[in-house]
C-alpha cells in the first residue's frame, strides 16, 4: 500500500534518526515528571508514558507514508471546506481550559491535541496549491489571493487572539508570510512589492524588540504581563533569577554544565527540580546537560541535512511552483520552530512555548512533523519522475 520509491531515501534516514534520538531523549526527560510529587505514587506513569510516545511514533509514520502517496492535489472548493474544518477545530479549544493562560488544547483520553499544529501544515499545502490554481482574469486572480487571505488571517487570529499561543500564531504567520512572497501571479505584483517593505519592517521591529531600548521601555512600564515577564527574562536572565528568569537561568546552567561531552544519558539533574516542561519546552537544556555540545550538534546535524535536501529539490529546474512552495514551506517549519525554541531556552529570545520539532514530546507536532515530511516526499516523487522521464526521452 505505501510505497517509497522515487522517494528521497537521505530524508526518510535523517527523519527516522532524529525520531529515534527524540524519543530516547523524552524517555529521559520524563524521569523528572515521574519522580514529582504528583507522581511518585504512580507506578504506571513511566509506562504510560512510553506506550504514547510510540503510539504517536507510530500515528505519525503511518500517516508520513499515506500523505507520500496520495494525490493531494484537489479542487479549490476542497480548500475551503478543510479550512472551515480547521477552524472550527481551533476554536472549539475554548471549551476546554487552559494550560498557562493558553486554550490551545482539546483534552481527550489518551492525551490532548494541539489543532493549530496541523493548521500550519494546511497552511502550506494551502499556499502550495492555490498557486497552481491559475485563473484567467484578473478578477479571478485577486479573488483567489482574497479568500486564501481570509483563511490565513483567521487562523492567526484564533490562535493569538482567542487561544492566545503567540508562539504557535508566529510560526503559522512566518510561514505564510514568506511563502506567499513566491506567488509569480502576474496580477499580484503590487501585493508582493507591499509585503517586500513589510518584510524590512518587520526586521527593523525584531531588532527594536531585543535591543537595550525595548527593554528599557519594558522595565520603566512595570507592568506584571507574563508576556513582558518574558522579553525581560531574555534580555536579563540573571537581574530576575528569583522570579521571572528561573527557569531561563537553570536552562543556561544546564547547557554549562554538560560541556562537550555531557554527564551521560540519564544524568540530568535540573530535569528534577528547575524545569516546569523539562520534556517539552526544555528538553534542549535536559539534552546538552546529559550529551553536551555532541548531543545538541547531532540535532543540528539531522535538520541540516533534512532542510538541505528539501532545498535541493526546491530549487531543482524540474521543481514546479507549487512543489518550491511545499518544500519551503516544510523547511520554514522546521526551521522557525528550531529559532524559536533554541533561541527561547538560551535566551536570545523571549520564550515562545515552541516545541522542537522531533525532539519535544507532544503528540500533534510528532504527527505533524511527520506528515509535513510525507508531504515534501510527495512533491519530491513528482520532481524526481520528471527527472526519469526526461533521461528516458534523450
Amino acid at each position: 500500500m505505501f510505497s517509497i520509491d522515487d522517494t528521497d531515501k537521505l530524508l526518510y534516514i535523517a527523519t527516522l534518526c532524529l525520531v529515534v534520538f527524540g524519543s530516547i531523549m523524552i524517555f529521559s526527560a520524563e524521569m523528572g515528571n515521574a519522580l514529582s510529587l504528583n507522581n511518585t505514587n504512580n507506578p504506571n506513569y513511566f509506562p504510560i508514558v512510553i506506550a504514547k510516545q510510540l503510539l504517536f511514533v507510530f500515528i505519525g509514520l503511518v500517516a508520513m507514508l499515506f500523505v507520500s502517496n496520495v494525490n493531494i492535489m484537489r479542487k479549490e472548493q476542497f480548500y475551503y471546506t478543510m479550512a472551515a474544518v480547521i477552524g472550527a477545530v481551533l476554536l472549539s479549544c475554548r471549551l476546554f481550559g487552559s494550560v498557562h493562560g493558553a486554550y490551545a488544547w482539546i483534552r481527550t483520553p489518551i492525551g490532548t491535541i494541539q489543532p493549530s499544529e496541523f493548521a500550519k501544515i494546511f497552511t502550506i499545502v494551502m499556499i502550495g496549491r492555490f498557486a497552481a490554481f491559475h485563473k484567467e482574469t484578473k478578477h479571478e486572480s485577486i479573488d483567489l489571493l482574497r479568500n486564501m487571505l481570509y483563511v490565513l488571517a483567521s487562523f492567526a487570529v484564533i490562535i493569538v487572539v482567542l487561544q492566545k499561543d503567540t508562539g504557535s500564531g508566529l510560526v503559522l504567520a512566518g510561514i505564510a508570510y514568506l511563502l506567499l512572497l513566491m506567488l509569480d501571479n502576474k496580477y499580484y505584483f503590487k501585493f508582493r512589492k507591499v509585503l517586500f517593505i513589510g518584510l524590512f519592517v518587520i526586521i527593523a521591529g525584531v531588532i527594536f524588540v531585543v535591543s537595550p531600548v525595548c527593554t528599557a521601555f519594558l522595565e520603566s512600564l512595570g507592568s506584571s504581563s507574563y508576556m513582558v515577564g518574558r522579553f525581560l527574562a531574555s534580555a536579563n536572565p540573571f537581574k530576575y533569577q528569583y522570579n521571572i528568569g528561573y527557569h531561563l537561568v537553570m536552562s543556561l546552567v544546564s547547557f554549562a554544565t554538560g560541556g562537550i561531552f555531557g554527564l551521560g544519558y540519564g544524568n540530568s539533574i535540573h530535569k528534577y527540580m528547575n524545569f516546569p516542561n523539562p520534556e517539552n519546552d526544555f528538553i534542549l537544556p535536559v539534552i546538552v546537560e546529559e550529551l553536551g555540545i555532541i548531543g545538541f550538534s547531532i540535532i543540528v546535524i539531522l535538520y541540516g541535512i533534512i532542510i538541505f535536501t528539501l532545498y535541493r529539490y526546491a530549487f531543482s529546474k524540474k521543481a514546479d511552483l507549487t512543489s518550491k512552495i511545499i518544500l519551503l514551506g516544510v523547511s520554514l517549519y522546521f526551521i522557525l520552530h528550531f529559532i524559536l525554541n533554541v533561541g527561547g531556552v538560551t535566551g536570545f529570545i523571549p520564550l515562545t512555548g515552541v516545541p522542537l520539532l522531533l525532539i519535544s514530546s507532544g503528540g500533534s507536532s510528532w504527527i505533524a512533523s511527520l506528515m509535513a515530511i510525507g508531504f515534501a516526499q510527495n512533491e519530491i516523487k513528482k520532481i524526481k519522475r520528471k527527472m526519469i522521464y526526461e533521461n528516458n526521452s534523450r
